[in-house]
């Protein structure tokens, strides 16, 4: 799994990447065999024009599968901390979706 970075208004520590790349680690699993030729374009920024700053982290993940499937997901939240928690968690129903959908039903081989 490659993965790339994109920061935009903010600048983040060894703690919080190292956080990140804890979460995205957990995605291994839903990709199976496409492990090690997907790659995961991750965004995360802070709004600052923004007229509810209730939420103004903003992760966002795009995974290229090789089977030519793109998986895109967002989180926002008060913290860098809980937008990545709901990017990650919404990226991971999305990815479980997609794994769903090209499985064969059942008694079928």
């Amino acid at each position: 799994m490659k993965l790339w970075y994109y920061l935009k208004n903010l600048n983040i520590t060894n703690q919080t990447r190292n956080f990140l790349n804890q979460k995205l680690s957990k995605l291994k699993k839903f990709l199976g065999k496409s492990d090690q030729a997907a790659l995961v374009e991750v965004e995360i920024e802070k709004e600052k024009n923004r007229l509810d700053r209730a939420e103004p982290y903003r992760f966002e993940a795009q995974v290229d599968l090789p089977e030519k499937n793109i998986i895109r997901a967002e989180g926002k939240g008060k913290n860098i901390y809980q937008a990545i928690n709901r990017g990650v968690k919404n990226l991971k129903f999305r990815l479980n979706q997609a794994r769903k959908k090209n499985r064969p039903p059942r008694g079928e081989t």
